[in-house]
């Protein structure tokens, strides 16, 4: 359902000792620096780049949902890899009492890999995805050729924790997956 363009945003409830202006977008993608001279084939990258990132100040690292991650490509291998992640990963300087399961969503639901008791170690991997209640559950990885399908089941999560330059999931007061 399209929502209106005067409809209010989903309300952010800002997490302690995250500040959006200093969390650092991590890039492991077939164009990254980062993954040059075979370095993509170490299976450590991406928590050393956040780890690094966190040392340096950040608030949180963070990779992007929808983007593919050479990370997880395998070489020699008879099908393809899953590398198009459904929802994100971040890891928080602090620990971050996660409230985001509380977000109203309409046909929706929050998936979360890594909580403990509700709360977000401090540097350690998290797993988020939004997903439709109506869907199976998503796999966090999924091979490119069925992305576009899994990907049509979620929602980014980026938004909800004040991450990214992108758009809230949906302009109608909450994220709306009903569609």
């Amino acid at each position: 359902a399209a929502a209106s363009a005067g409809a209010a945003a989903p309300t952010v409830r800002p997490l302690p000792g995250l500040d959006a202006a200093t969390a650092v977008h991590l890039d492991v993608s077939i164009g990254s620096d980062d993954v040059d001279a075979g370095a993509w084939r170490d299976p450590g990258l991406e928590d050393r780049l956040a780890l690094a990132a966190l040392d340096r100040g950040a608030s949180a690292a963070w990779l992007e949902r929808g983007t593919a991650r050479l990370t997880e490509s395998r070489i020699h291998s008879a099908v393809s890899s899953a590398t198009i992640p459904t929802g994100i990963d971040v890891w928080f300087a602090e620990p971050q009492p996660l409230a985001i399961a509380d977000t109203p969503l309409r046909g929706g639901r929050v998936a979360a890999d890594g909580l403990v008791d509700g709360t977000a170690p401090a540097r350690t991997r998290i797993r988020l995805r939004i997903e439709r209640d109506s869907a199976p559950a998503v796999p966090h990885l999924v091979r490119p050729e069925y992305a576009a399908g899994w990907l049509a089941l979620t929602l980014d999560p980026a938004p909800l924790l004040g991450l990214g330059t992108g758009q809230p999931p949906a302009a109608s007061g909450s994220p709306d997956l009903s569609a």
